[in-house]
């Protein structure tokens, strides 16, 4: 594949566009951009070694109902127009020559591409708390929800564990439906949240009433309002600490919120809020002609044109 070299006359004449990440955010950008200029080409820079998946139907191919390889989704080439580099990796940029650095994953042979436009689209990871145990004891009982490969393996470790009771930390959405998940596995699970209620930063304390039944419906041993301190276990995880409480368990799911991933713009001198990439009402990050949009940027509320970070498909179709 070739890729234009800044100054090309070719490329003067196409507006090429680069966009890191095929999520939800980076396909919309992607749209957006053949839509409204039919000359411009667009070239997708992505880790993983296929195209998408699809996020939300991550718990139920964690219960079973459906299987892994049904999540993913093929995005078509379109030549001249749209093309990939899968299995590749932005490590660094240069904004003012305009150009990315991506590194093939499989030959770790970096290439540079040329940009008029760049649009980060790089999403967030899993968030590890900072407590004795949670980083020892990662493949080892610790587990995450956040892409086909972090769920195979709970799924693996719930239909395989003898001890099958499990912890999951945070009564977010993510947390919320891993243990929902979990409990349809024949699992007995902990939920524990440093707030006082499930949903905090979703749902008023009333509508958090009747999600907390639900959960104590389903056999779920709640513990609101206290943070876990420690993760216990020798060779792998054993329990955690909660307060002046141990809850026993061999499983724990780590859903206590996501990091934005800021690289390479971040690298670059582009402003950052607590990590999320900061930007204007066009999306444009601090960098010129760099672009930002999903999980890892910082933009405004619509109703009070505060900051504001929204890490939800809806927002990153938007």
């Amino acid at each position: 594949m070739y890729f234009y070299s800044q100054g090309d006359s070719a490329m003067e004449q196409q507006r090429h566009i680069v966009i890191v990440g095929i999520g939800a955010a980076g396909l919309y950008a992607s749209k957006a951009a053949l839509s409204q200029d039919r000359n411009c080409r667009v070239t997708f820079i992505e880790e993983r070694d296929f195209d998408q998946f699809s996020p939300c139907a991550l718990p139920f191919a964690l219960e079973g109902l459906m299987d892994v390889e049904e999540l993913k989704h093929s995005l078509p080439e379109v030549k001249n127009r749209l093309s990939k580099l899968l299995f590749h990796r932005a490590v660094s940029m240069d904004p003012d020559a305009k150009t990315l650095t991506v590194r093939n994953l499989a030959t770790g042979e970096d290439r540079e591409i040329a940009y008029h436009s760049l649009v980060l689209a790089t999403g967030a990871a899993p968030m590890i708390l900072p407590v004795p145990g949670a980083r020892e004891f990662l493949g080892k009982g610790i587990h995450v929800v956040s892409d086909i490969e972090s769920v195979s393996s709970l799924r693996k470790a719930a239909l395989s564990t003898p001890d099958k009771r499990a912890a999951v930390i945070g009564a977010g959405a993510i947390g919320l439906e891993a243990a929902h998940a979990l409990v349809k596995l024949g699992i007995h699970v902990a939920v524990v949240e440093a707030e006082s209620r499930p949903l905090p930063r979703t749902i008023d304390p009333e509508m958090a009433g009747a999600v907390l039944e639900r959960m104590q419906a389903l056999g779920m041993k709640t513990l609101f309002g206290n943070a876990v301190t420690e993760i216990l276990g020798q060779d792998r995880v054993e329990g955690i600490q909660v307060g002046e409480e141990i809850i026993s368990c061999g499983i724990v799911v780590m859903a206590a919120g996501r990091i934005p991933r800021s690289e390479p713009a971040a690298g670059a001198g582009a402003a950052v809020n607590r990590g999320f990439l900061i930007t204007d009402n066009r999306m444009e990050t601090t960098l010129k002609d760099v672009y930002a949009a999903g999980d890892t940027v910082q933009t405004f509320s619509r109703t009070d044109r505060t900051p504001a970070a929204m890490q939800l498909a809806t927002a990153a179709y938007r």
